[in-house]
């Protein structure tokens, strides 16, 4: 309850401020959670924990600063990610724990297994990019909107990356983890 009740005051857009940044549940889940962290970790360590929120974005960018430094920040990520920037942020002994990554595509995921993609207008050319946990790598082409069955016998858990083209080419543009870690022994 504590934890529903933190993430919706961590959505309410601040007041009088323009919306560069379109807040993103799974972002603002992994700002508040690196703000119990004390520094900000690594970059492979706040890609880890967004994952574990169930963010999406294959990059991000963090920062820990004030809020006078919050929206050259923002302006700083509409620069890099474009105009599908997606935003967390958390509040914590007077800093602002942002977070914040490119939202171009989509890895939906049905109670059955099967996933579905959607890409941002300008992508085309979907592909579907899955890596086992025991090193297996399983590819396959992907409509939006159309359900994909993943192969049953890949180890789980899975990491899927949607991968898409624009005018530069191919690049990845969502990722997600799916399925059960195995229990340790």
């Amino acid at each position: 309850m504590a934890r529903l009740l933190l993430t919706l005051l961590l959505l309410t857009p601040a007041t009088g401020r323009a919306q560069r940044c379109a807040p993103d549940a799974a972002l603002t889940l992994a700002a508040a959670e690196l703000s119990l962290h004390g520094a900000l970790p690594d970059a492979r360590s706040v890609l880890a924990i967004a994952r574990a929120e169930g963010a999406e974005a294959p990059i991000l960018d963090a920062a820990v600063l004030t809020e006078a430094h919050r929206d050259a920040f923002v302006d700083r990520a509409v620069s890099r990610f474009g105009d599908t920037v997606i935003c967390g942020e958390a509040r914590r002994d007077g800093r602002v724990w942002i977070v914040a990554g490119p939202r171009e595509g989509q890895i939906a995921l049905a109670d059955d297994g099967r996933v579905r993609v959607s890409l941002r207008p300008g992508l085309t050319s979907p592909r579907l990019h899955v890596l086992a946990s025991d090193g297996e790598l399983w590819q396959r082409e992907a409509r939006a909107d159309e359900w994909v069955e993943l192969p049953a016998d890949l180890a789980r858990p899975l990491t899927v990356q949607l991968v898409a083209a624009d005018a530069e080419g191919p690049r990845p543009v969502a990722e997600r983890v799916i399925g059960e870690r195995p229990a340790s022994t």
